[in-house]
């Protein structure tokens, strides 16, 4: 995928996350920065197979998989932090739906992306860092994608 086509399908996957109805404010997500201050997202590149199926006419099925991260406030107190994994949790229910109704980004403008097929969570939403005041939430996304 040439680099201005795979600028423009990381922007669609940024809108699509920033539509969800979890947020109470459109979410601002950077690509592959988090930042320091607390409620930044990011949407960061993880290695995977990139080549799933190569069918006979030529076209392919790959994936990219993708780590969704927020920092947020992390304490003591069981009610923020599960505040916390709860928005995690439901963004990764809201994308299940998103996913059963076939409701994917629009990829058409793309040059040689079909289609989207698949968007899917790959683990439950966990901790990856934490220090006294901050915690760094996060779950990986894997989108299935035909390619001319």
């Amino acid at each position: 995928m040439k680099t201005e086509n795979e600028e423009l399908f990381i922007s669609k996957i940024i809108d699509f996350l920033s539509k969800a109805d979890v947020f109470s404010n459109k979410p601002k997500i950077k690509v592959d920065y988090l930042g320091d201050k607390i409620d930044n997202y990011s949407l960061e590149a993880v290695p995977a197979e990139r080549i799933l199926h190569q069918f006979i006419d030529g076209s392919k099925e790959k994936q990219k998989i993708f780590v969704f991260a927020s920092r947020k406030t992390y304490s003591q107190d069981d009610i923020e932090n599960l505040e916390n994994y709860k928005l995690f949790e439901n963004l990764a229910e809201w994308i299940e739906q998103q996913n059963d109704e076939e409701n994917y980004p629009d990829v058409s403008e793309i040059e040689n992306i079909e289609e989207i097929e698949t968007i899917e969570i790959m683990d439950s939403p966990y901790i990856a860092a934490v220090s006294e005041t901050e915690a760094r939430y996060q779950m990986e996304i894997k989108i299935t994608y035909l390619q001319k």
